[in-house]
């Protein structure tokens, strides 16, 4: 499986090949938005705050990696969101706590769906290796 880098390269495609994938891939709109990228990738060597990067926002919907290694909230710091949130650990580990139901520890593909102006906080993250989340921020 070849990947997108490497998509219109000319030189291992038939002349056809390269007619279509210049017609799909590289002139039409709706593809030149396109971004091949790896979500374990490109992690900054010093983690001393969580980083938040988004990766997709469109109307109510915001895709978000988190990077955390060994942060938590502000004891007082308690998230409230006007839009729900599904979080997803891809690596690592984290325990986060909701305001009068408990604590929840996530491993490396667990998930949470937390509903909208449901109070929250990151309670912890492993200090051993970065934590990474994927969170998807939506109308619920």
């Amino acid at each position: 499986m070849r990947a997108f880098g490497n998509w219109c390269d000319s030189s291992t495609h038939s002349p056809y090949e390269q007619l279509i994938k210049k017609d799909c891939f590289v002139e039409s709109d709706f593809y030149m938005n396109l971004k091949l990228n790896n979500i374990f990738e490109l992690l900054p060597e010093d983690v001393d705050k969580e980083i938040f990067e988004n990766l997709i926002e469109s109307g109510s919907v915001k895709v978000e990696r988190i990077i955390s290694r060994g942060q938590a909230s502000p004891p007082v710091g308690w998230y409230d969101q006007d839009q729900a949130e599904w979080v997803m650990i891809l690596q690592g580990e984290a325990i986060i706590c909701v305001e009068d139901d408990g604590d929840y520890h996530l491993v490396a593909g667990g998930y949470l769906n937390i509903p909208a102006h449901t109070r929250h906080r990151v309670k912890w993250t492993s200090p051993e290796i970065e934590t990474i989340w994927l969170a998807i921020h939506y109308q619920g």
